[in-house]
């Protein structure tokens, strides 16, 4: 009866840490940026309220990759586990203030994408642990501006269809495609959405599809100006898009200063990356 007992008393503390950071009352709270860029150096951070605890540890999809225990021998305070799953800078991380520690990681990679864990245990019986998982996805950046294809040369007519395809260069996750009309978003029921290409490396290639009848309220001084942009998510309040734009020339021109020879009129805007990137 009494190893009866000392099997419930455990199980119904796991039960409870488990309810307390389900509902969001752990003691334990995390700091995990939601989206880096691969190749960086990565900062996290893990605060708690314990005067004092046993260890603190760091997972990373439920594999252990860092632990501290502060009441140990030097050479046993800090250590790091399975460096194939995450290069921990066992250096810098490191306790910065009570109450709160700092997790380093170094070149961060696409498969370190996942649910990072901080687990804090304490220091008297029954040395219950509280935990809590934050999400990070690492962002591979395309190479390449957005292509389009679909065009025709010459003029397009009034009344005519123009029916393009924009694709993204392989990026993670999926780039998300729009169109705009003459700077305006163009409306839903003039493009099409397919499912994006997923390649063995694990990247994937967005494509956006445009339908679009062309009208007098359509052109602009006998052009319709069309931008296709790739976008991906911010990394720390930073824009990740990338835009393609053209000019496609309509007869019967409703402006003469438009000759025939402007048969097409390609243009590429800028790349609004404010982090580390070149385009190759």
């Amino acid at each position: 009866m009494e190893y009866i007992s000392v099997v419930l008393v455990v199980l119904m503390i796991l039960t409870q840490s488990s309810q307390n950071t389900r509902k969001g009352k752990s003691p334990v709270t995390i700091e995990v940026p939601e989206y880096v860029i691969e190749g960086q150096t990565v900062h996290m951070y893990c605060s708690f309220n314990y005067k004092s605890f046993y260890s603190l540890k760091w997972f990373l999809n439920e594999t252990e990759i860092y632990r501290y225990i502060p009441n140990t021998d030097r050479e046993l305070q800090r250590l790091s586990f399975n460096p194939e799953t995450a290069s921990v800078d066992l250096q810098s991380s490191k306790m910065i203030e009570d109450g709160r520690h700092m997790l380093v990681l170094l070149r961060i990679q696409h498969q370190q994408s996942g649910m990072y864990k901080c687990q804090v245990t304490e220091d008297s019986p029954p040395f219950r642990f509280h935990e809590i998982v934050d999400p990070m996805t690492v962002i591979i950046l395309p190479n390449h501006y957005p292509s389009i294809s679909g065009l025709r040369g010459g003029w397009y007519e009034l009344g005519s269809t123009l029916k393009l395809n924009c694709s993204s260069s392989a990026s993670y996750p999926p780039a998300k495609l729009t169109w705009t009309l003459n700077h305006q978003t163009v409306k839903k029921s003039y493009v099409t959405e397919y499912l994006p290409q997923v390649l063995p490396s694990g990247l994937a290639v967005s494509t956006l599809g445009l339908n679009l009848e062309i009208q007098k309220d359509t052109s602009r001084d006998g052009r319709i100006h069309l931008t296709c942009t790739a976008s991906l998510p911010p990394v720390q309040g930073d824009k990740m898009e990338m835009s393609r734009s053209l000019v496609v020339p309509v007869y019967p021109p409703l402006y003469s200063g438009l000759s025939a020879a402007n048969t097409l009129i390609c243009d590429i805007v800028l790349v609004i990356f404010s982090f580390y990137f070149s385009i190759l």
